[in-house]
């Protein structure tokens, strides 16, 4: 038996990876906030149950499809899914620019991975996900789900993690920034597996982004340093190790600075072999920021390093 899409909604491609039940899609989309809403882990444990072992990237992909038609047509029917070898894609776009949205994304995906080299990235079956907004409220509204109550800072694009991950962003009239979004979060979807501190998942997408160590260091002007000086203490310095500060209104600019002063100063000062770096990318973990991984494959303590920038001061991480 076939896997079948309900005789009205025939999005996607014909597959037939062995099935023993149809899909409950109506059960797998629930409306939330004005949009539907993928149950992930509902979705995963019928296609375990449900689909032969070596077909689930089939049985995700026309998943998927379903999903963002629900968005579309949601959102209205002048956008469009479109996908790629390795991308899905909702958006208004005309076809030209989504071939040349398409084409970016890509060529992107390939450098990235290409300059990660040997760092394995998850296994995660099925494209990559993409939503482009072009009404920046329906953005919010849509992120907003995805937050605890309270103020947030502004944001340019997420990239959301999970069993349906996938990356939302709201369409910029500035001259390429999204394409700079784009290469920051697609970032953070190729390195989920990994348990990284925020700042340095941060700091890695600044660096892919054009934004950081790649390109010398970020530009700190004296009236910058003087506000980092000015923020940071005994009690936001933890908000930065923890990731709060990422999201924080007022500490959110200063926050993702620090984040790429740090890489940077990892690059220039200690200046580690790649093969060191790699290790300590690859086992930096956000249960202490990073600092056991620092000292074994780095022989930096984490407080060091901050204090190179800031001065002495009680910088370690403490989230015990």
């Amino acid at each position: 038996m076939g896997l079948r899409w309900p005789r009205h909604r025939v999005h996607a491609k014909p597959v037939s990876p062995m099935v023993s039940q149809v899909p409950d899609f109506k059960g797998w989309f629930p409306e939330i906030e004005g949009f539907p809403r993928p149950d992930g882990k509902a979705i995963a444990e019928w296609i375990r149950q449900n689909v032969s072992s070596d077909r689930p990237e089939v049985a995700w992909q026309g998943i998927i499809r379903e999903w963002l038609q629900r968005m579309r047509e949601r959102l209205g029917k002048a956008y469009v899914v479109t996908e790629s070898q390795h991308f899905h894609v909702l958006s208004e776009l005309d076809a030209k620019k989504q071939k040349e949205l398409l084409s970016f994304l890509e060529q992107t995906r390939a450098r990235i991975v290409r300059q990660l080299g040997d760092i394995s990235l998850a296994e995660r079956p099925g494209k990559h996900v993409i939503m482009r907004f072009s009404d920046e409220d329906d953005y919010y509204r849509y992120t907003s789900y995805f937050d605890e109550e309270g103020e947030y800072a502004g944001s340019g694009g997420r990239f959301h993690g999970g069993d349906c991950a996938h990356i939302a962003f709201p369409h910029s009239d500035v001259i390429g920034a999204d394409h700079s979004i784009l290469i920051h979060e697609l970032t953070h979807d190729l390195l989920e597996s990994f348990p990284h501190p925020a700042w340095l998942g941060e700091a890695l997408a600044m660096a892919f982004q054009g934004d950081g160590a790649q390109t010398g260091g970020p530009l700190v002007t004296r009236e910058l340093a003087d506000e980092h000086r000015a923020y940071w203490n005994p009690q936001t310095i933890q908000e930065f190790w923890q990731g709060i500060s990422f999201g924080d209104v007022e500490g959110q600019k200063l926050a993702y600075n620090l984040a790429s002063i740090l890489l940077n100063l990892i690059a220039t000062e200690l200046r580690p072999p790649p093969a060191q770096f790699r290790d300590f990318v690859l086992h930096a973990d956000r249960k202490d920021a990073g600092q056991s991984a620092a000292l074994e494959h780095l022989d930096v303590d984490l407080s060091d390093l901050v204090a190179t920038f800031l001065g002495p001061g009680e910088w370690a991480p403490q989230l015990s």
